[in-house]
């Protein structure tokens, strides 16, 4: 992302909604726009050090130290319709489940006119918020070096 808010966040293109020829179709869409999710706040790096310090605590800090470290691996995202001059697109891909992907996109492109549009995008929000938590998770256990390697570019 290049402007706005979300400027220097990585984002992944989720669907791409392009303008016709004909110029006096009307959509409630506007044109030349890209929905895109994406790492409003990235986890933050864990160290050995740290985790080996928790395992010496017991009790009441033990429990206060978990929590630290599930807040750092925690991922906030973000959903948002850009126009194509904010973006800026790389070489790297980070693959989505697609069954996710379709229902959110259907989720989000379902809403009447009169429904309020919020839902749509809390619904989307989460859904991917919960997909990038469980990428991240497995970061380790990938056995592709090539899309491991591009994962772990869009978590940097």
């Amino acid at each position: 992302m290049l402007s706005g808010r979300f400027a220097g966040c990585k984002a992944v293109v989720l669907k791409v909604m392009e303008s016709s020829d004909d110029r006096k179709a009307k959509g409630s869409q506007a044109r030349n726009q890209a929905l895109v999710c994406g790492l409003e706040v990235a986890p933050k790096r864990i160290t050995k050090k740290s985790l080996k310090a928790n395992e010496k605590l017991s009790g009441d800090a033990k429990e206060s130290a978990d929590d630290k470290v599930g807040k750092k691996r925690s991922v906030q995202s973000f959903v948002k319709l850009v126009n194509f001059t904010h973006i800026m697109p790389t070489r790297y891909n980070v693959e989505l489940h697609e069954e996710l992907s379709k229902q959110s996109l259907e989720a989000w492109t379902s809403h009447d006119a009169n429904e309020n549009k919020s839902e749509a995008r809390k619904a989307v929000k989460v859904a991917f918020k919960t997909l990038l938590e469980s990428k991240y998770k497995a970061l380790g256990s990938m056995t592709d070096s090539k899309v491991q390697k591009h994962t772990l570019y869009f978590f940097k």
